[in-house]
Order: structure tokens, then sequence, then C-alpha cells
């Protein structure tokens, strides 16, 4: 599982989380540099320009710098401001300012630009162009320059430091609130969350006195926090145990997060297909029906939500039912691997165009909440299937995906063993880990 959105910083720049053998390590996010073409051209050479291409790290550090008596002027940009206008706010000359916005104007969209956006502009002596760089993100920018062989745009990657940081806390009301009081942001909250999304159910199952532990990337320029990397290693300790994952990069650069044994974090089956705000009815071989009033079995679990709260597939599968009845109202089922099917009934109506027949993926959204059927009001009834009989699907354990391959344990089991017995003391937002080692 990778995470995001916990975004990667940037493409020109490598993350190497560990080598092999003996000494495992941490590095920071090699990244290129933008420099200004070297030597002077007049602003508008002869043979054209080209068109924006990503940048190479190759192209990103390929020059020199601008001579030592060129000229560089810095702006930002400001509200209700156009882009030539920023231009002549920061000192160009009003006469080549038209011929800038033309030359980037093909990789530009100048309705986009955003206030507090910087730009640099490198020139000559004589006032002609070298170089332009408009950073349009944190990490990324447009650079205009000079070359022998005419203009050229291009997108490069801004200088970048790459910390490797511990967060600790504890829970008094919930995961947000304990993030926070660390000093981090909800983005990294969800993406934590994600991690042990087979596991936990973090909106209901979390008590005061539970603690968590995150080694994470975190991604500065100019000594300013600019976004989350990768989650490296997480821990949730509750009263039934650990829950630990860890991001092991594989040799051909793919990784995986997994458990301290050695298991994949993904399990088959999330904990819940539905976000919802408490369970309303257990399952239960003798239950008194609010409705039919007769005791009978409830041979589900009922999750009280919102109508039209969404309804997602809790794993891969296949539609294998839908329609509807008196009692269920409107259902669905769904035919998983490993001998399983998951039933909802009640549903207010089905994700717009699921079939019979049709393949799902785990997290896809199948339906949403509502009483329709012998209902009191909305929920989910949510029924699980194994092997033929009807298992609580609150206390079922659910089947891991993978398995680390063998030929990895030994690395695997260094590499952890080194991240869990590292101490940090965070400072501007955490430690570099890597410098640390």
């Amino acid at each position: 599982m990778s995470l995001l959105p916990l975004s990667r910083p940037g493409e020109g720049r490598v993350i190497r989380l560990w080598r092999w053998g003996r000494n495992v390590a941490l590095s920071s996010i090699c990244v290129a540099l933008l420099a200004a073409a070297r030597g002077a051209l007049p602003l508008r050479p002869t043979d054209g320009g080209r068109s924006a291409q990503p940048a190479t790290d190759a192209a990103a550090g390929r020059d020199a710098g601008p001579p030592a008596n060129a000229r560089t002027l810095r702006g930002v940009i400001r509200a209700g401001v156009g882009f030539a206008e920023n231009l002549a706010l920061a000192g160009l000359d009003p006469e080549i300012i038209p011929h800038i916005v033309a030359r980037l104007a093909p990789a530009l969209d100048f309705r986009r630009l955003r206030v507090g956006d910087r730009f640099t502009v490198v020139l000559d002596p004589g006032g002609d162009l070298l170089s332009l760089t408009y950073e349009k993100s944190p990490l990324e920018a447009l650079v205009l320059r000079s070359t022998p062989g005419g203009w050229e745009t291009e997108l490069a990657a801004l200088p970048a430091e790459n910390r490797v940081v511990e967060v600790r806390g504890n829970i008094r009301s919930s995961l947000f609130e304990a993030m926070d009081r660390a000093g981090e942001s909800d983005a990294l909250t969800l993406a934590f969350a994600e991690l042990f999304a087979w596991d936990i159910d973090f909106a209901h199952e979390l008590q005061p006195g539970d603690s968590f532990r995150v080694v994470v990337e975190k991604v500065y320029r100019d000594r300013r926090f600019v976004q989350y990397g990768r989650i490296l290693a997480a821990e949730y300790r509750q009263g039934d145990g650990t829950h630990q994952a860890y991001f092991f990069p594989w040799p051909d650069a793919r990784g995986e997060y997994y458990t301290a044994e050695g298991r994949s974090v993904h399990a088959s089956f999330l904990r819940s297909p539905i976000s919802y705000t408490r369970i309303s009815s257990g399952f239960s071989g003798a239950r008194l029906h609010p409705i039919l009033n007769r005791v009978r079995a409830h041979l589900g679990v009922d999750f009280a939500a919102p109508e039209g709260t969404p309804v997602w597939a809790p794993a891969d599968g296949v539609v294998i039912a839908r329609g509807r009845d008196e009692e269920g109202g409107n259902r669905i089922a769904l035919r998983h691997g490993s001998g399983y099917e998951t039933h909802y009934l009640h549903l207010s109506r089905f994700a717009s165009g699921l079939a019979v027949g049709d393949r799902v993926r785990q997290k896809e959204v199948i339906g949403y909440v509502g009483s329709t059927g012998l209902a009191t009001g909305p929920h989910l009834d949510y029924r699980v299937r194994r092997g033929g009989a009807w298992v609580n699907p609150v206390k079922e354990v659910f089947p891991r995906a993978e398995r680390l391959p063998d030929q990895y344990a030994a690395s695997f089991a260094e590499y952890r063993t080194w991240l869990d017995g590292q101490a940090y003391t965070p400072f501007d937002g955490g430690t570099n880990l890597a410098a640390s080692r």
C-alpha cells in the first residue's frame, strides 16, 4: 500500500530508505538544483523555443550558473495583479515583459497563478534575459532559459531537504486530537489511520490511554515544512495489544507495509464497510425483532448511519445478487476469495451502473445506507458468510494478504530492529534520522 497522498517529494530526486547488508541507512532526498543558462543571448533568438518537457536530473543540473556580473531580480505573485504587472513590479524592463509572457504562455496558465508564488529572473549586464524560474509549487519550478539552441522551458525540482522524524502521542478523545497535540496535521492522521484500517476502527475502538508512534519523512525547503513523505514505521498500542507496520522497500523500488512478523498489514477485508455512528444491533442467535416482535436469529451486524452514507466493498469481489425483497429492502451480495460472501441490506439505493457479475475493488462504493424493507431507521445490516455458514463480521479474523518472501526476511529483521531502536527528540518539526546514524 502506498500512501500519499502522503506524496513523494517529486521527480528527479531519489529517496534511498535503506541499503542491503549490515549497515542499514536512510538518506536525504537528492534533488536537482536549478540554475540559469550560461552566457548572454538576445531575448528573441532567431531559431525559436522548445515546448515544456519534464526535467531530468542531467537537464536540471547541467549548467554551472549565471555569470558573475549577471543581475538577479526576485518577485512574488500579488493578489489582483496580472503576471505581466508582477514582472514589472519586480523591476523588469517593460519592453521585454511581453516577450517573456509569450515564451511562457504555452507552459504556464496565467489564470491559475497563486498569490505568494515566487519567481526569479536573471539578466545579463545588457539587460537581456538569461533565465526565469517560476516556482509552481514548493517543490517544482518552471524554468525558461536561453540556450545555444534557442529558448527552452522545462520543469525542474527545487532544492529540498528530507528529514525522517518520530512523532509520539497518547489518546485522550480521538486520533485527530492527539496528532494535533503532537504538532502534526490531519494529513498525517489520515495516512496513519489508513495503515491500520484492516485492524482498528479509529472511529469507535479507541480508548483514553492508547498510544501511537510514527516515523515519517518530512520534506523541507528553506527550513520550512512543505509536506509529508512516506511513513516508514507506525505503531498503535491499545488494550488488546500492539499493532505495527513497517515500510519495506524492495530491491526493484517497490515497497509494502509489513507487520513485525513480516506479514502484510493488508488483510483481505477491511474492518467495516461503512463509516458508522454506532452498532445498533449485534450478531445474535436469538434477538427480538423490533418490527415483527418475535425472537429470531440476527445473522449480521447493524451499523447505524445517516441516510445516504456510502457503503463500500470491504474486499475485492464479484456481485452475485442485487435486488429488493420485503424484509431486507434493497440488498446486494458479493462473493470474495477464501470462501467468503458479504451481504448488505436496507440500502436506499445501489451504486450507479452496478450489476450482477460486475467485479468490485476493495473500498469501491456499492450502495448507500437507507431504511428500505423492515427497518425502524436508516442503518446497514451487514452480514458475512464463510464456507456457507454465517459468521460475526466484528469478531471474524480475516486472512492476511501476502507474506514477505523468505529471501528478504533477514534484511527486513535487521532494518526493523534498527528502526525500533532509534530515539529522537523532535526539533523544528523533527530530527534528521539519517544524519544521526
